[in-house]
């Protein structure tokens, strides 16, 4: 029994982290900007078309300008 109660903290914090991570990913290009994805600072890809895009955390970063 004192096994299987170690593992609900664990389980937390691996779900926790994942929640995090998903969320991050996650970005949103509004219909009056264009969106630049930077992978270490070279642009990856630009967006110019409004909606719920994906980029790879911590590796990529997004610069939003106005249209």
């Amino acid at each position: 029994m004192s096994g299987s109660t170690s593992r609900g903290p664990i389980f937390l914090v691996i779900a926790l982290v994942a929640f995090i991570a998903c969320f991050s990913s996650m970005f949103t290009v509004n219909e009056r900007e264009l969106a630049v994805v930077l992978q270490f600072g070279k642009v990856v890809k630009s967006i110019e078309e409004p909606g719920l895009y994906f980029k790879i955390p911590l590796v990529q970063d997004v610069r939003r300008l106005p249209k």
